[in-house]
């Protein structure tokens, strides 16, 4: 199948999946193409319309993120709040991440569960299947990752439907820290050489997000389930041996490196900015756009005439990007100086 039908049918799957099982899903990592696809379909795709829909990178200013899709009476793990300590995405009234759809009996009928069948006497008390992280302290609990219930206890029924604890984000992603193993001896590695190493492994490129180079080494941002993979099996980077391991996404915290840069622009137009970004002449940047290099904030622009607002991340395909802070100042002769921030 063409990559251009592919991700409309494969993201409308998955918020159709979302819907008709009412559990979360979500896709592999997309590019800044794919990432407009999908900005397209939740303006018209009536299958997503049906549920809560967002991208993730799994951090702010993430370059490739994946689609997530949320039943739209599920607490969305981002933006949810908390009623109980320790259950931040819990259920709007109960503060639980289980929710209620039937009478189990009078003793137990206001319980946050949902309801999909009798409950056998046998098994009442492991009542639960699984669709998302287990906290590390509830590993003993009868649960399998990604919504497959233990066989042990395949009749139980009950759907769980949130995050299990705060320090989950309720998302599919991992995080390996890559460090070297002798940093005396370590090479200056770079994105291409880390991203090189992760395919080399045999790891396809949508399940790997953004890889940061951090110190003396890098941080991967990838798929959960290939995250111990990489952190076992990647021991070297180029020449240089290297060493693992695996940290929780919601642990990870990183504030992008950028560089300020100040110039003046006639006007602050999308052809006139990339022009300054990327030190080549307004018609030049005018061709960028038209052949859909430029895109703001992850949305494909093709308008020379766009302006981005300040805050605004314009990504330049095969340049970088920068975030748009807005115009400082005033010429005497009407220009504009303006700022810009550039990502490292």
């Amino acid at each position: 199948m063409d990559t251009e039908e592919f991700w409309p049918k494969r993201l409308s799957d998955l918020a159709a999946r979302c819907f008709a099982r009412d559990i979360p899903t979500f896709s592999d990592f997309l590019n800044l193409h794919e990432q407009s696809v999908f900005d397209a379909l939740c303006r018209s795709d009536p299958a997503i319309a049906r549920v809560s829909a967002r991208l993730d990178g799994g951090y702010g200013a993430a370059e490739r993120k994946i689609a997530c899709f949320f039943p739209k009476d599920m607490s969305d793990p981002a933006t949810s709040t908390a009623a109980l300590p320790g259950h931040p995405q819990g259920h709007a009234d109960t503060g639980l991440p289980f929710r209620y759809a039937g009478e189990v009996g009078g003793a137990h009928s206001g319980l946050p569960f949902r309801y999909a069948g009798a409950v056998d006497e046998a098994h009442s008390g492991l009542p639960f299947r699984h669709a998302g992280a287990v906290d590390e302290t509830h590993s003993d609990l009868p649960f399998r990752h990604a919504g497959a219930v233990d066989e042990a206890h395949s009749g139980l029924p009950f759907h769980y439907t949130g995050a299990v604890d705060a320090a989950h984000s309720g998302l599919p992603l991992g995080c390996v820290r890559v460090d070297p193993a002798h940093e005396k001896f370590a090479q200056a590695l770079s994105h291409r050489d880390y991203l090189g190493a992760v395919l080399h492994l045999g790891i396809e490129r949508p399940k790997n997000g953004d890889i940061l180079t951090v110190g003396h080494g890098a941080v991967i941002i990838c798929r959960e389930e290939v995250s111990v993979f990489i952190a076992s099996e990647l021991e070297k980077v180029n020449h240089t041996q290297v060493r693992c391991r695996v940290d929780g996404i919601s642990d990870f915290d990183y504030s992008p490196k950028t560089e300020t840069t100040r110039g003046n622009v006639q006007s602050e137009r999308l052809d006139a900015l990339v022009a300054m970004f990327c030190g080549v002449s307004r018609s030049k940047a005018a061709d960028l756009v038209d052949h859909e290099k430029v895109f703001i904030n992850s949305r494909l622009t093709t308008s020379k005439h766009a302006t981005p607002e300040a805050g605004d991340i314009v990504s330049v395909r095969g340049e970088g990007r920068f975030r748009y802070n807005g115009p400082v100042a005033h010429s005497k002769k009407g220009r504009l100086f303006v700022e810009l921030e550039r990502f490292v």
